[in-house]
Formats: structure tokens, C-alpha cells, sequence
């Protein structure tokens, strides 16, 4: 399904992948080269079509939109979308139908085309969007990014809370790899400075537990205390597309653009509208990326009205309580050490995993002696 959204303009946008990326097919013959001649053959010459369409899966499709200037007037033409404002839809199914398109015309599916079906689907778009390349662009220029995250995130987690009669409202991002005494801990002091506390997993799969893991775990570690909400942190949180550095460790000579990126995005599109005004962070001892965040908070955010928090860690009689040092014991079976560093609630869930983890591979192990 291709949807079209806007009013006409100067510049012509496929976002998506597949049939717009045209793997398949010759350069003159891609879905963006059929529009820009249809164009160019109808009086729209000063039209131009920009092509970002890539084999990305739908967050980094997304986060193409939401990092594109667009100027007033612009049309933009996306590939497997939800539902939009001013959108109109397109079916490349009924218009293949319509048009009697032979089955060898597609490989292991419809979007995977050859251009002749690229040809009749891109003058069917074309005379979709036509009535509206003769409207005059203007030059205003905006970037979408406030309208994207309302939409794919803010509406998703928080449209049912009503924040409007408090007065204080703080944050913590957390990744949580596993919940931790240490994370408990600061949410317990962050909490007894505001109304309500909102805690943001950090979404992205690329820790030692899996999300979906240590959401529960963060759940039920916080269950028993009042005013305190727990969601994913979504795309637009410390993610792969903000921020990569966080996951990969490493001080690249993207890291400061990343930084402040990925903290201005919070202020701006995540703390704004929630009315958040201070986010809280645990003391960083030993990790130089999260150290450079931190400082790069303590920088940006107050200046969108956010108060940054920086509260010392807590130790046992010998460390520090990290999450690296529980991977740390659990790689190496030293359990009996992580009552020291695991809340009760994180112990149970672990034990359930492994519990879990041991039954299915003892089920492998006597289906593969059958």
C-alpha cells in the first residue's frame, strides 16, 4: 500500500523499501525514475523526485522521515504505513489486477516487481499526486520530528495519563541488564523528589538480557511503590538510531553528535510534552561513554527546563552494585554471590529463566537420544 500525504510542492519523497528501492530493476527504470519522467513529459519538469527508499527495516524507514527536511508543499510517498493525516491510499494489488498484470511479472512476492508492473504502479501514483503539482511550494522548511514521535510513541504509551495536576515530574533511563539493588535504589531516592516518576527500558535488543526480559524484570522490581510508570523507551529514547555508541562501547568521532542528538531529541520531543522536569541519573565510576552522556545532559537539558539529578551509587561491603558485575557472577556461576547486587523480585525472575532455559534443553537432549 502506498499512501500520499501533504499538498503539492517541488520535491516528490518515496520512503520505504522494495518497490521503491528497485533491486530488481535498471536505474531508468525504478519506481522514482518512472515519476520523475512522468513529470518531466507533463509540464512538471521543476519537480524533483527524492528517492531515500533502502532495505532498512520500519524504525530506520521512520527515522528517515524523521530526520528529513521537508519544505511546505512537499509530497511524500511511503511504502506499508499506517494510517495518516491527508493521506490517500493506493493499492498496487487492485491496480495490478485492473491491468491484467501475468503472475511472472513478480517473483516470491507483489513488491519484488519487474518494471513493467513498477511502470503502470508509478503512472498510477503519478496521477494520484498531480492535481497538486501545480499548487505554488513555499520555501518554509520543517523538520517532523515532534509529529512522528507523538504519533508512533507518545500517543501509544502515554495518551490515558493525565499529568496535568502535577507539578514534578521526573524521569529515569534505564537499561537494566538485569535489574539491579543499585536501580532500585535510584528510583527509590528520584521518587521522593516528585509527583510521578516515569521509567524508560531502553528498547533496543542489544544486551545480555533481551527486552521483553528486562521490562519484567523492571516491573516487578518497582510493583509495590506508588507514582512510579514504567514503558519502553521506543525508537526514540537512547536507541541504535540515536545513539549507537551507548551499545557499542566505543568513542567515535560521532559520539559528541550523537550525544547531544540524542539528548536535545528527549528534551525537546519526550520531556516538552510530558512537562518533565528532571531526569535522574545514577553515578558513572567507570563507563567513559555513559560518563560523556551524563555530562552532556547536565548541559543540554536545562535548557528545555529539565533539571539533571546525579545520585551516587550504592555498594556492598566490597563493590559497587552494577549490572556488569551480575553478568559478571552469572557467567562465571558465582550465584551465591548475587543476593548482595538482586532484589528478591530479580532473583525470582532469573531463577525462572534458567528454570525454563534447563527444561527445554533437557526436552532437546531426550529428543535427540530418541
Amino acid at each position: 500500500m502506498t499512501s500520499l500525504a501533504g499538498g503539492g510542492g517541488h520535491k516528490i519523497w518515496l520512503f520505504g523499501r522494495c518497490v521503491f528501492v528497485g533491486s530488481r530493476v535498471e536505474d531508468k527504470n525504478t519506481m522514482s525514475s518512472v515519476l520523475q519522467l512522468e513529470c518531466n513529459q507533463n509540464d512538471h519538469g521543476d519537480c524533483r523526485v527524492m528517492n531515500r527508499a533502502a532495505w532498512e527495516d520500519e524504525t530506520g524507514r521512520i527515522w528517515k522521515m524523521v530526520n528529513t527536511e521537508f519544505s511546505q508543499g512537499d509530497i511524500l510517498i511511503m511504502h506499508e504505513t499506517g494510517d495518516m493525516p491527508r493521506a490517500q491510499k493506493i493499492n498496487p494489488a487492485k491496480i495490478a489486477y485492473e491491468h491484467s498484470m501475468p503472475f511472472d511479472w513478480f517473483t516470491d512476492q507483489m513488491p519484488h516487481a519487474n518494471h513493467r508492473a513498477i511502470k503502470i504502479w508509478g503512472q498510477s501514483i503519478y496521477k494520484v499526486i498531480e492535481k497538486y503539482l501545480g499548487e505554488t511550494p513555499t520555501d518554509k522548511k520543517f523538520i517532523p520530528r515532534k509529529n512522528y514521535i507523538k504519533n508512533y510513541y507518545l500517543d501509544t504509551y502515554f495518551s490515558d495519563f493525565d499529568f496535568s495536576n502535577k507539578s514534578r515530574i521526573g524521569s529515569i533511563v534505564m537499561n537494566c541488564n538485569p535489574f539491579t539493588k543499585g536501580h532500585r535504589y535510584l528510583i527509590e531516592q528520584a521518587r521522593k523528589s516528585v509527583d510521578v516518576l516515569i521509567i524508560f527500558v531502553v528498547e533496543e535488543d542489544k544486551s545480555y538480557f533481551d527486552f521483553t526480559d528486562r521490562f519484567a524484570m523492571v516491573c516487578a522490581g518497582v510493583e509495590d511503590l506508588d507514582g512510579v510508570i514504567v514503558v519502553p523507551s521506543g525508537d526514540f529514547i537512547l536507541s541504535a538510531s540515536t545513539f549507537p555508541e551507548y551499545f557499542m562501547k566505543i568513542e567515535d568521532k560521532d559520539i559528541q553528535q550523537n550525544v547531544e542528538f540524542d539528548v536535545s531529541l528527549f528534551g525537546e520531543c519526550i520531556a516538552n510534552p510530558l512537562k518533565i522536569n528532571y531526569r535522574f541519573v545514577g553515578e558513572e565510576l567507570s563507563d567513559p561513554v555513559t560518563e560523556k552522556y551524563n555530562r552532556a545532559m547536565e548541559k543540554i537539558l536545562p535548557s528545555y527546563g529539565v533539571e539533571v539529578v546525579e545520585i551516587p551509587r550504592i555498594k556492598t561491603q566490597s563493590d559497587v552494585i552494577s549490572a556488569s558485575l551480575v553478568r559478571k557472577y552469572l557467567d562465571s556461576g558465582e550465584f551465591s554471590k548475587l543476593s548482595d547486587l538482586l532484589p528478591d523480585t530479580t532473583l525470582r525472575y532469573l531463577e525462572s529463566i534458567y528454570k525454563k532455559s534447563s527444561e527445554i534443553e533437557e526436552s532437546y537432549r531426550k529428543i535427540s537420544l530418541n
